[in-house]
């Protein structure tokens, strides 16, 4: 059984890494368009 605490601390990464490329990747990659953020 998976740990909860372990899965709520995986999407918390997940979602602050996600947050941290959409702010920092989009100024850095004007006319990329295979970025998927």
């Amino acid at each position: 059984m998976a740990n909860i605490n372990q899965i709520n601390l995986t999407h918390r990464v997940r979602s602050n890494t996600i947050k941290y490329y959409q702010m920092v990747i989009p100024p850095l990659s004007i006319g990329n368009t295979t970025l998927p953020f």
